[in-house]
């Protein structure tokens, strides 16, 4: 198999970045974009990563979504994209599975954390009133100011929005916590005006609902996705 060009593109706020520097991620290109308030230039001297600082709206579907949109005709084989909390215990284990699958197949991978009949049907009547970050330092750097507050989404529940983007289309699995790799030839199925569409849905909030709605849809949002591709 040919050698493919694989980048990890994370999606940062308070996180450590340091584990970008130990194998396996320091075998590849590296992205970090940087939605914390207190970020410096100095972080790409000190994690050897290119650092690119975005305003704080949209959590890492729209920090992912940016960088399909801002390099679409420039995107590597693989993009292997990663929440800066992926380290976490309860994300480790997804992490290191999906870098060990893009490495054995050189393809899109997600790896499933449900696997459902249908996922309209299944998370229908699904809506998220209010959210705490499930990562230490990043629960306590929005503490404040009740800057943690979640904006509801325009169209609810999930099921409702997932009729209105997506229509009859049927998908069978939910990959939580943004850990998940795609094909250029994935990410094409699909125009760049198409992508410049769904983060308007994700522009003016820092903890909008849409963004979990994502995190359920992303099966959906790349669709088709082969089977051979969902572990």
């Amino acid at each position: 198999m040919d050698q493919k060009h694989i980048q990890i593109v994370v999606a940062k706020y308070q996180e450590n970045m340091d584990f970008l520097q130990r194998e396996p991620f320091s075998r590849y290109s590296q992205l970090i974009y940087d939605k914390s308030s207190g970020g410096s230039p100095d972080e790409k001297a000190a994690t050897g990563s290119n650092v690119v600082f975005l305003p704080n709206v949209g959590r890492e579907s729209h920090t992912y979504l940016y960088h399909i949109i801002e390099n679409y005709d420039n995107l590597a084989d693989i993009t292997i994209f990663l929440p800066g909390s992926c380290m976490d215990t309860y994300k480790k284990w997804q992490t290191k599975k999906t870098l060990e699958l893009v490495e054995r197949t050189h393809n899109t991978v997600f790896v499933s954390s449900e696997m459902v009949g249908d996922i309209k049907t299944h998370l229908y009547n699904w809506c998220l009133d209010e959210y705490v970050s499930t990562n230490a330092n990043n629960a306590a750097a929005t503490a404040d100011g009740n800057k943690n507050a979640l904006t509801p989404a325009d169209i609810r529940p999930f099921g409702k929005w997932f009729e209105y983007e997506f229509g009859d289309l049927h998908t069978h699995v939910i990959c939580y916590r943004g850990i998940f790799a795609l094909s250029r030839e994935h990410i094409r199925h699909h125009s760049k005006k198409y992508y410049q569409q769904l983060i308007q849905y994700l522009n003016t909030s820092a903890n909008p609902e849409y963004g979990h709605y994502f995190e359920r849809a992303w099966l959906a949002i790349f669709y088709p996705i082969h089977n051979s591709c969902v572990f």
